[in-house]
Protein backbone atom coordinates (compact mmCIF):
# COMPACT_ATOMS: atom_id res chain seq x y z
CA UNK A 1 0.00 0.00 0.00
CA UNK A 2 1.14 3.31 -0.96
CA UNK A 3 0.89 6.34 2.06
CA UNK A 4 1.02 10.00 1.28
CA UNK A 5 1.66 12.77 4.03
CA UNK A 6 -0.27 15.74 3.56
CA UNK A 7 1.48 19.26 4.81
CA UNK A 8 -0.48 22.63 3.94
CA UNK A 9 -2.15 21.17 1.35
CA UNK A 10 0.54 19.86 -0.18
CA UNK A 11 1.08 15.54 -0.36
CA UNK A 12 4.11 13.76 -0.58
CA UNK A 13 5.06 9.98 -0.55
CA UNK A 14 5.47 8.92 2.78
CA UNK A 15 6.63 5.80 4.37
CA UNK A 16 5.48 3.63 7.52
CA UNK A 17 9.63 4.11 8.38
CA UNK A 18 9.40 7.54 7.44
CA UNK A 19 6.53 8.14 9.98
CA UNK A 20 8.38 6.21 13.15
CA UNK A 21 11.81 8.19 12.03
CA UNK A 22 9.84 11.38 12.13
CA UNK A 23 8.28 10.59 15.75
CA UNK A 24 10.65 8.58 17.64
CA UNK A 25 8.83 9.23 20.91
CA UNK A 26 5.73 7.33 19.32
CA UNK A 27 5.05 3.41 20.02
CA UNK A 28 2.89 2.64 16.46
CA UNK A 29 1.87 -1.03 16.12
CA UNK A 30 3.13 -2.59 13.15
CA UNK A 31 0.13 -1.46 11.18
CA UNK A 32 -1.05 1.39 11.93
CA UNK A 33 -5.11 1.90 11.37
CA UNK A 34 -5.91 4.55 8.96
CA UNK A 35 -7.57 6.63 11.89
CA UNK A 36 -4.27 6.83 13.56
CA UNK A 37 -2.26 7.39 10.72
CA UNK A 38 -4.89 10.75 9.54
CA UNK A 39 -3.86 11.91 13.11
CA UNK A 40 0.04 12.34 11.51
CA UNK A 41 -1.43 13.18 8.13
CA UNK A 42 -0.75 10.47 6.97
CA UNK A 43 -2.94 8.34 4.31
CA UNK A 44 -3.69 5.31 2.39
CA UNK A 45 -3.61 5.76 -1.26
CA UNK A 46 -4.87 3.15 -3.89
CA UNK A 47 -3.42 2.82 -7.36
CA UNK A 48 -6.18 2.77 -9.69
CA UNK A 49 -5.80 -0.04 -12.81
CA UNK A 50 -5.49 2.01 -15.79
CA UNK A 51 -8.63 2.36 -18.07
CA UNK A 52 -8.59 1.31 -21.50
CA UNK A 53 -7.45 3.13 -24.52
CA UNK A 54 -7.85 2.77 -27.80
CA UNK A 55 -3.94 2.72 -28.90
CA UNK A 56 -4.88 4.11 -32.55
CA UNK A 57 -6.50 7.22 -30.86
CA UNK A 58 -5.43 7.69 -27.50
CA UNK A 59 -3.38 7.35 -24.68
CA UNK A 60 -3.30 7.63 -21.14
CA UNK A 61 -2.56 10.79 -18.88
CA UNK A 62 0.14 10.70 -16.18
CA UNK A 63 -1.02 9.45 -12.75
CA UNK A 64 -2.80 11.73 -10.78
CA UNK A 65 -3.35 11.96 -7.49
CA UNK A 66 -6.81 13.20 -6.25
CA UNK A 67 -9.04 12.44 -3.16
CA UNK A 68 -12.58 11.59 -3.56
CA UNK A 69 -15.12 13.10 -1.63
CA UNK A 70 -15.14 10.68 1.48
CA UNK A 71 -11.45 11.06 2.16
CA UNK A 72 -9.75 8.24 0.35
CA UNK A 73 -6.84 9.17 -1.72
CA UNK A 74 -6.34 7.55 -5.23
CA UNK A 75 -3.78 7.48 -8.24
CA UNK A 76 -5.75 7.89 -10.91
CA UNK A 77 -4.95 7.94 -14.81
CA UNK A 78 -7.13 9.34 -17.86
CA UNK A 79 -7.02 9.06 -21.43
CA UNK A 80 -6.54 11.64 -23.94
CA UNK A 81 -6.75 11.74 -27.65
CA UNK A 82 -3.65 11.54 -29.43
CA UNK A 83 -1.93 14.95 -30.50
CA UNK A 84 -1.48 15.29 -34.46
CA UNK A 85 2.36 14.82 -33.82
CA UNK A 86 1.83 11.32 -31.95
CA UNK A 87 -0.42 10.24 -34.55
CA UNK A 88 2.21 11.48 -37.44
CA UNK A 89 4.85 9.81 -35.37
CA UNK A 90 2.78 6.89 -34.80
CA UNK A 91 2.26 6.34 -38.96
CA UNK A 92 6.20 7.11 -39.69
CA UNK A 93 6.95 3.99 -37.25
CA UNK A 94 4.33 1.65 -38.78
CA UNK A 95 5.31 2.91 -42.39
CA UNK A 96 9.64 2.04 -41.52
CA UNK A 97 8.06 -1.31 -39.30
CA UNK A 98 6.00 -2.42 -42.46
CA UNK A 99 9.14 -1.76 -44.77
CA UNK A 100 11.77 -3.32 -42.46
CA UNK A 101 9.39 -6.81 -42.52
CA UNK A 102 8.86 -6.27 -46.07
CA UNK A 103 13.13 -6.30 -46.42
CA UNK A 104 13.42 -9.34 -44.28
CA UNK A 105 10.85 -11.22 -46.11
CA UNK A 106 12.44 -10.87 -49.48
CA UNK A 107 15.69 -11.65 -47.31
CA UNK A 108 14.63 -14.61 -45.91
CA UNK A 109 12.12 -15.83 -48.75
CA UNK A 110 13.31 -14.76 -52.30
CA UNK A 111 16.91 -13.35 -51.95
CA UNK A 112 18.26 -17.10 -51.62
CA UNK A 113 16.39 -18.62 -54.10
CA UNK A 114 17.73 -15.68 -56.76
CA UNK A 115 21.46 -17.00 -55.75
CA UNK A 116 20.49 -20.62 -56.02
CA UNK A 117 18.87 -19.32 -59.96
CA UNK A 118 21.93 -17.53 -60.69
CA UNK A 119 24.18 -20.72 -59.48
CA UNK A 120 22.23 -23.25 -61.57
CA UNK A 121 20.41 -24.58 -58.46
CA UNK A 122 16.88 -23.19 -59.00
CA UNK A 123 14.82 -22.09 -61.56
CA UNK A 124 13.74 -18.30 -62.50
CA UNK A 125 10.41 -19.22 -61.79
CA UNK A 126 11.35 -20.66 -58.57
CA UNK A 127 12.61 -16.97 -57.78
CA UNK A 128 9.69 -15.00 -59.58
CA UNK A 129 7.22 -17.50 -56.95
CA UNK A 130 9.26 -17.06 -54.16
CA UNK A 131 9.23 -12.84 -55.20
CA UNK A 132 5.04 -13.20 -55.61
CA UNK A 133 4.89 -15.03 -52.52
CA UNK A 134 6.29 -12.05 -50.45
CA UNK A 135 4.38 -9.33 -52.36
CA UNK A 136 1.16 -11.48 -52.00
CA UNK A 137 1.93 -11.05 -47.78
CA UNK A 138 2.25 -7.53 -48.14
Amino acid sequence: MKHIKVTNGSTEPYTLAKLRSDNPSVSFPEKPPAEMLADYEMFDVEVEPSPTVDQATQALTERELVQLPGGQWVHRRGVRPLTEAELTARAVDETDALETAKRRAYQNNSDGVFFEWQAGEKTQQDWVDARNAVRAFF
